[in-house]
């Protein structure tokens, strides 16, 4: 009865496939997509709708603005004017504030990277095949008495 109950642990462990990445970012053609049109939509807005959809978001929110020049300011909301939004650039050294007006704005992206980054990643699998090695180990162990 232990020899079968070690070797249901041990195909337990073997078919959960631990730390596995997802196959979404797997089989993406490119990670990163240079087109403003695969990110949000391409429907011409005013001045006022983007006042009215920033002026809702809290303070300190993180955005990158796609401006009419073809510009990209990335950053976070400051505060928001009638007629503009000051952002604080997301730089490597330290920027003034920008003062970007509404009329500018072309497109407006919410930053989304909340998710799990490399480092936390590593960590995690390490983890797991820390705990698999050990629980494998304790289960031959338990099938040598």
């Amino acid at each position: 009865m232990k020899g079968f109950i070690a070797l249901a642990l041990t195909m337990a462990l073997a078919a959960t496939g631990c730390a596995q990445r997802s196959t979404r970012v797997a089989t993406q053609a490119s990670p990163r997509p240079n087109t403003t049109a695969s990110r949000v939509s391409t429907v011409q807005r005013d001045a006022e709708d983007w006042r009215r959809y920033i002026s809702n978001l809290p303070i300190g929110t993180k955005l990158t603005l796609d401006l009419a020049d073809g510009a990209r300011v990335a950053g976070n909301i400051v505060s928001v004017e009638q007629d503009a939004v000051i952002m604080q650039p997301r730089t490597r050294l330290p920027s003034p504030a920008k003062r970007v007006p509404f009329d500018l704005i072309v497109a407006i992206v919410p930053d989304s990277s909340g998710g799990v980054d490399t480092g936390k990643a590593i960590a995690i699998g390490a983890a797991a095949g820390a705990v698999s090695f050990v629980a494998f180990f304790l289960i031959i162990w338990g099938l040598g008495d």
